[in-house]
């Protein structure tokens, strides 16, 4: 019994046949042209022939003129079945290429990943984050650097806010495991800071007042910022509220609002008068909402306290 022949199998042999059958030398002459009338088919010219044969011998010369026109045609462009055949051969034919590609890429794929693991991974040592040990150091060494700026309450909220924000981090990075060397540690801080949050609270040289919030795979920038007097003098209670701007409250920053005006005394007004305004709303933060730390990601004004 013989086996059953592929669909791109059976449209080379009768691409073959059709080459082999058509056009003056043996090889197929394809013409793409819009599809306007008339159009010559295989059964309308077998019609127009068998009608030619039926006449008599002595033809009308303009009925001979057209028939060889006919036969010209069809033997130059042939019919939509022949040319469907070729372009349906020539399809496969790159779809073959394509699958063969593929089918080597993915088997060259599979070989190699087994390979490289059973080559490195004897050589590649890894040890395991010991998370309880090191979250109680990271706790007592950020409460170390904020002890004296801000009252217990504040230094335990943001050490926690800090401590918890970073091991979560690393427990969701790399199954748990922690490489040894300085080139993969590299390499792992990076995969952690690239898939963070997109604004990280950063200390600058240990006061918070001197920090800012940065955007991802943005360094630390020393930028003028200014924090609530009441954080050093006054007792704050259990809650705390912490508000920030995202933007610049200062005309220089990057997001500042422009002002159109005719004049340059008009200018000068509306610089004071919005500087102004952004005063008294920091106040009306502190004075009637409790807010007991304002922060900004761009710029601060000299005259907000």
């Amino acid at each position: 019994m013989e086996e059953p022949l592929h669909t791109d199998e059976v449209v080379h042999a009768m691409a073959s046949l059709v080459r082999a059958s058509f056009g003056p030398s043996g090889a197929e002459t394809l013409l793409f042209c819009p599809p306007e009338p008339p159009i010559l088919t295989s059964s309308g010219y077998t019609i127009l022939h068998y009608a030619d044969m039926t006449k008599s011998h002595i033809a009308h010369p303009m009925k001979s003129f057209l028939m060889q026109k006919v036969r010209a045609v069809y033997r130059d462009m042939g019919d939509g079945v022949s040319q469907y055949l070729l372009l349906l051969d020539l399809i496969l034919q790159r779809i073959e290429i394509s699958r063969v590609w593929s089918t080597a890429f993915a088997t060259a794929k599979s070989s190699i990943g087994p390979l490289f693991h059973a080559t490195f991974d004897t050589s590649t040592i890894r040890t395991a984050v010991i998370f309880d040990a090191f979250h109680e150091a990271a706790r007592a060494i950020v409460t170390t650097a904020l002890t004296g700026l801000f009252n217990p309450s504040v230094v335990a909220f943001l050490a926690d806010l800090t401590v918890d924000w970073m091991f979560k981090s690393v427990a969701a990075s790399f199954h748990h495991l922690l490489p040894t060397t300085p080139a993969d540690l590299h390499v792992y801080l990076d995969h952690i800071q690239r898939h963070a949050n997109d604004t990280l609270l950063q200390l600058s040289m240990g006061p918070l007042d001197a920090s800012r919030i940065t955007r991802r795979h943005e360094y630390l920038i020393r930028l003028s910022s200014h924090s609530n007097v009441t954080l050093r003098d006054e007792k704050l209670p259990m809650g705390q509220r912490i508000v920030l701007f995202v933007g610049s409250l200062d005309q220089l920053g990057a997001s500042a609002v422009e002002v159109q005006v005719p004049s340059a005394t008009t200018y000068l007004s509306s610089i004071h008068w919005s500087a102004q305004r952004v005063d008294e709303f920091v106040t009306t933060l502190k004075s009637q909402h409790q807010v007991n730390l304002v922060l900004c990601s761009e710029c601060a004004p000299d005259h907000v306290h």
